[in-house]
């Protein structure tokens, strides 16, 4: 059995899980997931246990030894469930135990921010593997009120046909990085939907032109099994469905799919059905993540090498309030 929806955060390095809010980040504010895959976080299995939410700060930490040090105090572990983190097997790698405030950070990228102060501190860590979920990135949504794609993880974004983005009746579509299809397909972080940046930053409903800072590289197949009907606008750059109409488009008007390929987008397990998605599953997917890798071993593992994975499901609106290890 596992839980997904947690998440990395670019800020303290940390993993938090973001199925109620944001958090407390320990390097000020809220925890930021951009960039950050989805993690699966398992509650049985082989591996290490005793990993607990924080019902305060939202982060994971390590149980074994103490209750460590909160952004928001020292951590509570009120309704948490008992997660399993692996030390080998499939996932990503370079996952450690900070001995300062007990918990689990990324040290690809540096040692993030630690709220015993300073930095984290891996000495004595095991190098813990995390799983994320399923092909591609989750949480993109189709708006039935422009008919566009966007991503869905941070915000409702901005929606040329006015106000916010609504998911109301989308399923949960994956975007790949790689695979065969067509590549350059980027999410703009201003109104948070995807568009085709080979040939411009195209017209954004932000407004001005598109920002594709912090986005990975998505690719979009026109082959194989998906949902089809999905079009690029030359006018916009964005991406839309077309079955139902030509939607809004923030360069003025409708959308226009002269020129376009027609494209397929999969849509994750568990995806509510809805007219963006009435014509069945599409391909795709969109991940952006950080992978390192290296071994070690750690007090927080005294108990024994961990090899439970964390599973979590993706973030859809059907499980929006649940807490962590429920």
């Amino acid at each position: 059995m596992s839980q997904n929806n947690w998440w990395w955060c670019d800020k303290c390095q940390g993993l938090f899980f973001a199925g109620n809010s944001l958090g407390v980040c320990p390097a000020g504010g809220a925890h930021n997931h951009t960039g950050s895959t989805e993690y699966d976080l398992a509650s049985s299995g082989s591996g290490q246990a005793n990993w607990r939410w924080c019902n305060l700060c939202q982060g994971l930490f390590f149980a074994g030894n103490s209750k460590g040090v909160c952004p928001s105090h020292s951590h509570s572990d009120g309704g948490s469930g008992n997660y399993v983190l692996a030390t080998s097997g499939g996932g990503q790698s370079n996952w450690r135990w900070c001995d300062k405030c007990q918990g689990l950070f990324f040290a690809g990228n540096s040692l993030g921010v630690c709220p015993a102060g300073g930095t984290h501190t891996d000495s004595g860590s095991g190098n813990y593997n995390l799983p994320s979920s399923g092909v591609g990135q989750p949480n993109w949504r189709w708006c039935s009120k422009c008919q566009g794609l966007f991503f869905a993880g941070n915000s409702l974004g901005f929606c040329p046909a006015g106000g916010t983005h609504t998911d109301s009746g989308s399923g949960d579509y994956n975007l790949p990085s790689s695979g065969s299809g067509q590549s350059n397909w980027r999410w703009c972080s201003k109104c948070q939907g995807l568009f085709f940046a080979g040939n411009s930053l195209g017209v954004c409903p932000a407004p001005n032109d598109h920002d594709d800072v912090g986005s990975g590289n998505y690719v979009l197949a026109t082959s194989g099994s998906g949902q089809g009907d999905w079009r690029w606008c030359d006018k916009c750059q964005g991406l839309f469905f077309a079955a139902t109409s030509l939607g809004v488009c923030p360069a003025g008007d409708t959308h226009t799919d002269t020129g376009s390929g027609n494209y397929l987008l999969t849509s994750g397990a568990g995806g509510s059905e809805g007219e963006g998605e009435s014509e069945g599953e599409s391909e795709g997917e969109s991940e952006s993540e950080s992978e390192s890798e290296s071994e070690s071993e750690s007090e927080s593992e005294s108990e024994g090498e961990s090899e439970g994975e964390g599973e979590l499901d993706e973030k859809e609106p059907k499980d929006h309030r649940r807490r962590a290890g429920s």
